[in-house]
């Protein structure tokens, strides 16, 4: 659905459009010399700055068809079974002291490497348009306080992290933002204490445009352009719930969310035909909500697949047996 504030710059921008059209017509003909010649260059700037076998048709259609996601585009309900997970995480603690493994470390590395999967599909979406990213972003949503704030704590390639490499960078995050000691966040929202949301709304929009979609960096600001990944993972299961579709958060631009929910035991099929078998199994119910107009549910197979694969045994995962789907530019160079 389209938001207000969406038909109503739709709506404004249809009247300039018109106001322009009358007045060249019954006016001022140079009207239309200069109307012409802006057209022409933001037509050539489009088809320069566009990469055509990252925009194929399809993906122009996807884009133009809906607007920033204000709600959850496509809801995908996946289960996993959890007791490779559990057990993975208990001997990844029992070896080393360090650092504290938990199933949330286990779920964003699977995240990670499901994004590294479906790479070519991986991208922001500036001036309408689709841009394959290089670097692949999965940020964690951290709760502090029983709802007060929402951190965001986000790992970049993190398929090219150990599993405690991964808890060791985000536990320190995470220190930092219950803590209250997150500078960088704590800047970045400060405003939000003075001024109402309706000026809020916006200037967060267009601001968080700029670092996440752009890629530009404003440290005059406070905002760097890492700070929100392409998928985001928020737990319920702390609050008791076993399943939560979360929406989309147009200020985060990314491609989806995943939530979590609690783990509970619950009675599985497993085997086939004279080896089926009802089994008592560690479940977890995950949500993902993804945005529509970044591809068909198909482009997200490779990324299910094998989130699937890493989360339900992540000591036997082997990254080989899962569709790789890599950019463009990377089969030109082979």
């Amino acid at each position: 659905p389209y938001s207000t504030v969406s038909l109503g710059m739709n709506a404004l921008v249809a009247l300039l459009i018109l106001s322009g059209l009358l007045y060249g017509t019954f006016i001022d003909g140079t009207f239309w010399k200069i109307y012409g010649a802006v057209v022409t260059l933001y037509l050539a700037f489009v088809l320069v700055q566009r990469d055509h076998k990252d925009n194929p048709k399809r993906k122009t259609i996807l884009i133009a068809t809906w607007d920033q996601p204000s709600d959850p585009t496509s809801i995908l309900i996946s289960n996993y079974r959890m007791d490779n997970a559990f057990a993975f995480v208990k001997s990844c603690n029992a070896e080393q002291k360090e650092v504290h493994v938990t199933l949330t470390h286990v779920l964003a590395l699977g995240a990670a490497w499901g994004l590294h999967k479906m790479r070519r599909n991986v991208g922001r979406l500036p001036f309408g348009t689709f841009r394959a990213s290089r670097s692949l972003g999965v940020t964690i949503l951290v709760d502090k306080e029983g709802g007060k704030d929402l951190v965001p704590v986000t790992i970049w390639d993190g398929h090219k992290m150990s599993i405690f490499e991964v808890a060791s960078y985000v536990t320190e995050k995470v220190r930092l933002a219950k803590s209250g000691h997150d500078k960088r966040h704590n800047r970045n929202t400060a405003l939000a204490n003075y001024i109402p949301s309706f000026i809020v709304q916006p200037f967060a929009f267009v601001l968080t445009y700029a670092v996440t979609a752009l890629g530009l960096s404003l440290p005059a600001l406070g905002v760097k352009s890492d700070t929100f990944g392409h998928m985001v993972i928020t737990n319920v299961g702390p609050m008791g719930y076993t399943a939560a579709a979360a929406p989309l958060c147009p200020v985060v631009h990314s491609m989806g969310l995943l939530c979590a929910g609690a783990v509970e035991r619950r009675a599985v099929v497993v085997g086939e035909g004279e080896d089926e078998r009802i089994e008592v199994a560690r479940m977890m119910t995950c949500v993902g909500t993804g945005d529509h107009r970044y591809g068909d549910a198909a482009i997200f197979v490779p990324f299910f697949s094998t989130l699937k694969g890493y989360v339900e045994d992540p000591k036997g995962f082997d990254e080989k047996k899962y569709k790789d789907m890599p950019r463009h530019d990377e089969v030109k160079s082979e």
